[in-house]
């Protein structure tokens, strides 16, 4: 899929599936709305800005998924914090054997 547009000098610019995936992936990695804040942490918006939403609509014409970095909306901020998977279902596991909760 080609996209074009035209720029003040009349003049037309193509972009190819992969520039506009790429420069769609560049906006959601720069325009990321913060966790703590619920601002974009670029422009300072409230909430996802319109850069952003247009970003995900490129992905959502496309039916791709946008590459994720963790931890880019700065979770840590609210407290979040990252979650062993493992350990976690080992406590899961133990708290049944004791006929814990949900056992």
């Amino acid at each position: 899929m080609v996209s074009a547009e035209l720029n003040a000098n009349q003049e037309v610019r193509v972009y190819s599936e992969a520039q506009q995936l790429a420069t769609a992936q560049n906006v959601l990695d720069t325009h990321v709305t913060s966790s703590a804040t619920g601002r974009c942490l670029a422009c300072g918006v409230l909430g996802p800005c319109f850069r952003r939403e247009t970003a995900m609509a490129v992905y959502s014409v496309k039916r791709w998924l946008p590459r994720r970095i963790p931890g880019l909306s700065q979770p840590e901020r609210i407290g979040a914090r990252r979650v062993d998977l493992a350990k976690a279902a080992l406590r899961v596991g133990r708290m049944r054997l004791r006929g814990g909760p949900h056992a």
